[in-house]
């Protein structure tokens, strides 16, 4: 008897041309790098309605309501071939709501947009038995959504993407056959980014930071759909709360370097500051143009003091006059391959 290896898993994906319908998986959507999946699935049952009045203790049978699940793994933020061209793993990015685009002469990048509210991923993912002709079960997935955390948690580490994907369950093979198990397909092999040649910038000054954790925060709900044996046609983005949080080593105010009090506090109205900041490894430049400070929290680390900051994201636009004339008004942040100069 061959059991099944936790070590023996694959994820493959796809972006779904009609949201909610099933996109057909090859071994040529094989073609990215992830660590650590997991599977969650789910499926609704009215167990309250299954005791029916009998005199005892003794239930009914439940009626099964929707089926969905979770998928979460993560990968090592790494740039395409080159600064024009999409990484590999740039699909999961638009099932979590980020769009691209490019410059010409620059690089290409991602941006959050509403236009990518709704841009679900069919995800399929096997667990492997062991021995030499291997079969596998495998867990399939449809009208995906998700969320993205990138972090960096600690210097010389290196950067990760989190993913965690919201899914419709449509089926269950639990017997594939070692011939139709995806093969690994033309992976990208650049270097992964790490938190050293790595700048983050605040309001223009460079600050020293040991971990930062930039969350898209995005709410994925269902479009329920009656009409689905699922109960879900697929989901979708219904609200974003982007956040960066940082532990920057505390400064003194020197000349025109303000104090990280100064952001919180404001003025005199109390008007807050929102600055621009900008996280700068060796290949990718993250912009958000507005942010504001909503928690200032003293703390330490390395024997020095520091500020454990969360800054909330706001829009490019949010006053009706654009801070970073090359992004969408709507925009809060931007990841881009390259440097671009105004």
């Amino acid at each position: 008897m061959a059991y099944f290896s936790e070590n023996l898993t694959i994820l493959v994906a796809k972006v779904e041309t009609v949201p909610g319908t099933p996109a057909t998986i090859t071994s040529a959507d094989f073609d990215f790098k992830v660590f650590n999946p997991t599977i969650t699935m789910s499926v609704e049952a009215n167990d309250e309605q299954a005791k029916y009045a009998n005199g005892n203790h003794s239930e009914d049978v439940a009626v099964m309501g929707i089926q969905s699940g979770t998928i979460a793994f993560t990968l090592n933020l790494a740039k395409g071939a080159n600064n024009y061209t999409a990484p590999k793993w740039a699909k999961f990015a638009y099932g979590a709501g980020l769009s691209p685009v490019s410059y010409t002469g620059i690089g290409w990048g991602l941006q959050p947009l509403k236009a990518y509210d709704e841009k679900p991923l069919t995800m399929w993912v096997y667990k492997l038995k062991r021995g030499p002709t291997p079969t596998a079960t495998c867990f399939k997935f449809s009208g995906c959504m998700g969320t993205l955390n990138i972090t960096g948690e600690g210097t010389g580490k290196p950067v990760i993407l989190n993913f965690s994907f919201s899914g419709k369950l449509v089926d269950i093979d639990f017997d594939v056959a070692n011939a139709s198990i995806p093969e690994v397909n033309n992976l990208d092999e650049t270097c992964y980014e790490r938190l050293l040649g790595t700048s983050i910038t605040i309001d223009g000054i460079e600050r020293q930071c040991d971990t930062f954790d930039l969350d898209t925060g995005n709410e994925i709900s269902p479009l329920k759909d009656m009409g689905q044996d699922t109960g879900i046609d697929f989901y979708g983005i219904t609200k974003r709360n982007p956040r960066l949080t940082c532990d920057p080593l505390m400064i003194g105010a020197t000349g025109t370097v303000p104090t990280d009090y100064a952001y919180i506090y404001g003025s005199a109205t109390g008007c807050p500051s929102t600055p621009t900041i900008s996280i700068n490894t060796p290949h990718w430049t993250v912009t958000m143009p507005k942010c504001q400070l909503s928690t200032l929290t003293p703390g330490g680390r390395d024997g020095l003091s520091n500020f454990s900051q969360t800054w909330r994201l706001l829009g490019n636009g949010y006053t009706g006059v654009l801070t970073d004339t090359g992004l969408p008004g709507e925009c809060t942040f931007e990841m881009l391959q390259g440097t671009k100069t105004y």
